[in-house]
């Protein structure tokens, strides 16, 4: 196998962990959003309670 072999080798290889790095990072980013979604439903929802009981009280 001559080195110039080696190196298509190589960077076919490197091509295929960075497509799986893509994709993980995608999920990642994804499931981060959806955290991100929930904690603002959550502030949104603590804020009108707290409204509530200061209207309230």
């Amino acid at each position: 196998m001559t080195l110039q072999e080696c190196e298509v080798i190589a960077m076919d290889k490197t091509l295929e962990a960075l497509k799986k790095a893509n994709k993980t990072l995608d999920r990642i980013n994804g499931k981060m959003d959806k955290v991100l979604m929930m904690m603002g439903r959550l502030i949104i929802i603590a804020l009108a309670v707290k409204l509530v009981i200061k209207i309230w009280s």
